[in-house]
């Protein structure tokens, strides 16, 4: 078995799939549980973020590229550079633009979001440089910032500040998938490119045999923070387990098919 994580979904259901698909293909009991122990793995590195709409099946490249654009996307929508607004840039109000630049030049944020919202400009904020922490406060459970926090963006004045802290979350990209790798070589499992492997996240493995070493225990666990908090409401577990399962199940039906079998 594969514990706790069998816990997490219908426990009993799995295992009867899985001793179904053992006495199909008269595979070696141990043997196969490490095999799938290892597949599992990499199914949950998958389905962790940075993902696209098809996890399992997209290359980790894809997964990289779409990780790596959501940061530069979200992060711009939540703050924007005092400079790059248009009422700056592009000003058709002359007098009101010089007078948001000197308030930006005496570092004035409560004045420069009073007039800002008397013009109707959506503001939530204004300061010097871009807050990492209020960025992982507004983000989903799924990591995104949407809705409100879309809307209401952050000016900060310090010039350069945003692509600065797009290139700093993008160097962490992968850390959340690398929390499920401490397991990775003792599994055998192979292929997970560097932009992952390059992070040492968070996680445990740990297996045991009983005494009469019928039954080998393994627990495979991630504790990186934002992958705790929202691996529950995504389902990560759960979805490794039920691709296990469809996998047993078209390996078992193929092979009953099989005038030869």
């Amino acid at each position: 078995m594969i514990r706790p994580l069998t816990k997490l979904v219908g426990a009993r259901t799995v295992q009867s799939d899985f001793d179904r698909y053992l006495t199909v293909t008269r595979k070696n009991k141990k043997t196969e549980l490490r095999n799938q122990a290892r597949l599992m793995n990499r199914d949950l590195v998958k389905l962790t973020a940075p993902t696209g709409n098809a996890p399992i099946n997209e290359s980790f490249n894809v997964q990289r590229q779409f990780g790596m654009r959501a940061i530069e996307s979200d992060i711009r929508k939540l703050f924007k550079e005092f400079y790059d607004l248009q009422i700056i840039k592009e000003p058709t109000n002359q007098v009101l633009a010089m007078r948001l630049r000197a308030m930006a030049q005496r570092r004035d944020y409560e004045g420069i979001k009073r007039v800002l919202q008397n013009i109707g400009f959506p503001v939530l904020d204004v300061m010097e440089a871009p807050d990492e922490h209020l960025y992982e406060l507004l983000r989903n459970k799924k990591g995104r910032i949407t809705g409100n926090a879309a809307r209401r963006p952050v000016v900060v004045i310090a010039r350069g500040s945003v692509a600065k802290l797009i290139k700093f979350k993008q160097a962490k990209v992968g850390l959340g998938k690398s929390g499920w790798l401490h397991g990775a070589d003792k599994l055998g499992l192979r292929g997970i490119p560097n932009w992952i492997t390059r992070h040492n996240g968070d996680g445990s493995y740990y297996e045991k045999q009983s005494a009469d070493g019928d039954v080998i225990t393994i627990t495979i666990a991630n504790r990186v923070g934002h992958v705790q908090s929202s691996g529950k409401d995504n389902r990560i577990v759960d979805r490794a387990l039920q691709n296990r399962r469809r996998a047993w199940n078209e390996q078992i039906k193929a092979m009953l098919n099989n005038p030869q079998f």
